[in-house]
């Protein structure tokens, strides 16, 4: 959002949480699709062998989350159902990238994060690793999203653009193994 908000990308995608934010501090966005949606996209990686065999065992670990994302939007809607407060954890605002890092190298105990990183952390903790996905209490959305200003300026362009996308994933519904 940061790379077409300063004027290098007209269309970016991105999850609802940092949109809202975005949002919020009185930036102005235009969902034009939805790409896809999952419940299984988002999970809190725990390290077992750091004691994180269940959520309640999150006290007094030390958490990665990227703020403002929806990594820390369902970190928190986990934490809260699980009734642990905040000041139970210890949250660090980390990057992308540092959080798996963290986790791998065990200056983390636990992360709340997406695919492919948790694809990522699958293969390389292997057993010590404990997936937390909340059971369907949150489906995450990637959102194509572009600018008032770049609809008023390039409505035909973008026209053009989501139709080859929706021809592109026609393509690969009507023979997946050929892509």
């Amino acid at each position: 959002l940061e790379q077409m908000n300063s004027g290098n990308l007209d269309v970016a995608f991105a999850a609802v949480t940092p949109i809202v934010y975005k949002c919020m501090a009185g930036e102005e966005f235009k969902i034009l699709a939805t790409a896809a949606s999952s419940t299984g996209m988002v999970a809190l990686a725990a390290r077992k062998d750091m004691g994180i065999q269940k959520l309640s065992d999150m006290r007094g670990k030390r958490i990665g989350l990227v703020r403002q994302t929806s990594g820390e939007y369902f970190f928190d809607t986990l934490r809260v159902l699980n009734r642990i407060p905040r000041d139970a954890v210890s949250v660090e605002d980390q990057t992308v990238e540092s959080m798996a890092t963290g986790l791998m190298d065990g200056s983390l105990d636990m992360v709340s994060t997406w695919e492919p990183q948790l694809q990522t952390l699958r293969g390389n903790l292997t057993n010590k690793l404990g997936l937390f996905y909340g059971d369907g209490l949150y489906t995450f959305t990637w959102n194509m999203v572009t600018l008032p200003r770049t609809i008023d300026r390039r409505p035909v362009d973008l026209e053009k653009f989501m139709d080859v996308l929706f021809q592109a994933a026609d393509i690969i519904e009507a023979d997946p193994a050929a892509v």
